[in-house]
């Protein structure tokens, strides 16, 4: 049973996975690849994939996960320009916005991965617009994915407007201009998608469910996917493939890898940004612990509305081995949206760190015939 559905048999075996697993009031679903390389000196990578409930028709609710696209096409968009002088730590100003907002790409993608920014996220998304961000991946063969609005902020119904942007070179001379655009929302799903039995609007309680029909989708195997087309870009169909020099896919390697107190700009308090504060899935919350092993998660999580989900490649060097693990559940015991009254800390975060910890555990005993290689994913954190 094991070789045929691994999850199935590591969820039997955990009562705690078991219990909420099981519960379809938790809307679980996980998706768990495992990776065997060639021998030497190809160490080309084959996928064996492991679903539990996945069904890219059951909607949940992506949160901060749309941050992973938007990093990627920000850099992918960047690079297409061939502006001269401009690149990811050019200066970059945000227009039309009630505070002064400068930074550079280069940040927004660090402070996303780091402590999951909803701010830099907004502004790769002004720079990126949802076109791209929406039917650019669907038609690049990622089903299903709808990132159409930006996070935490108020909208109004109807169009989407991104704001203008202006880069400048070290000297303060303009080298970029990228204009205010408006967009026609034609990503709504076409269906309600109603979740729970109320929610609070501007402090009042309403008594009926909340529709998510007008807010982002991102379907886990869409999610996995484009990771992996990040980490093993020649293992997906040349059109589905990111157009990053190798440089820029290294960056963004090393950023989502990157613990916390690894971070010198922005820096970070220990006591509110431990070093796994984006990395769920095996770590929880809880800062990464001397006795545990060599891993680097490349990862984006996410977390509202009840809904937690994480999406992972592990490299454990320790013992050289990998594997792709993505996951969501929503825990919502009221049923009620925007109270702020979710299980994340009783429920929704233990089970994805037993989770991952159950997955790394089968992983060290699972019989593979070649040890990865995984030098090439050894960064040097310092100096940023």
């Amino acid at each position: 049973m094991m070789a045929q559905n691994a999850l199935e048999a590591l969820i039997s075996d955990s009562p705690g996975l078991k219990q909420v697993a099981g519960d379809p009031a938790y809307e679980v679903q996980i998706l768990y690849t495992q990776i065997d390389r060639a021998a030497h000196p190809d160490e080309t990578p084959t996928f064996h994939s492991h679903r539990w409930n996945v069904n890219a028709d059951r909607y949940f609710y992506p949160a901060s996960t749309v941050k992973l696209p938007a990093a990627i096409l920000a850099l992918e968009k960047l690079e297409g320009l061939s502006v001269p002088g401009l690149d990811r730590e050019s200066r970059m100003h945000t227009l039309g916005l009630e505070t002064d907002d400068v930074s550079s790409i280069a940040r927004y993608i660090r402070e996303i991965f780091l402590v999951s920014s909803n701010a830099a996220n907004n502004r790769l998304f002004d720079f990126v617009g949802p076109v791209e961000l929406s039917d650019g991946l669907q038609h690049r063969g990622y089903a299903g994915v709808r990132i159409f609005h930006p996070l935490s902020v108020a909208r109004e119904p109807g169009a989407i407007t991104t704001n203008a942007i202006e880069f400048s070179d070290p000297s303060g001379n303009i080298i970029h201009r990228h204009p205010r655009k408006t967009f026609e929302n034609r990503w709504l799903l076409k269906k309600a998608e109603p979740k729970g039995v109320a929610y609070l609007k501007g402090g009042v309680r309403i008594e009926e469910p909340k529709d998510f029909a007008d807010l982002n989708g991102f379907p886990l195997e869409a999610q996995q996917r484009i990771l992996r087309a990040l980490i093993f870009p020649d293992s997906v169909p040349e059109a589905d493939r990111f157009r990053l020099s190798e440089d820029s896919r290294k960056f963004l390697l090393r950023e989502m890898s990157r613990w916390t107190s690894e971070s010198g700009d922005p820096a970070y308090d220990p006591e509110h940004f431990g070093d796994a504060y984006t990395k769920e899935l095996f770590f929880g919350f809880e800062a990464k612990r001397a006795t545990d092993p060599d891993i680097r998660m490349f990862s984006k999580s996410g977390l509202a509305y009840g809904t937690l989900t994480d999406n992972a490649y592990f490299a454990d060097f320790d013992s050289g081995i990998e594997f792709f693990l993505s996951a969501t559940l929503l825990v919502n015991a009221n049923g009620t949206f925007n109270d702020d009254v979710y299980e994340y800390d009783t429920i929704g975060i233990p089970f994805l760190r037993e989770l991952g910890r159950a997955v790394h555990a089968f992983e060290l005993t699972r019989q593979r015939k070649v040890s990865a290689n995984l030098d090439a994913l050894k960064f040097d954190y310092d100096g940023m």
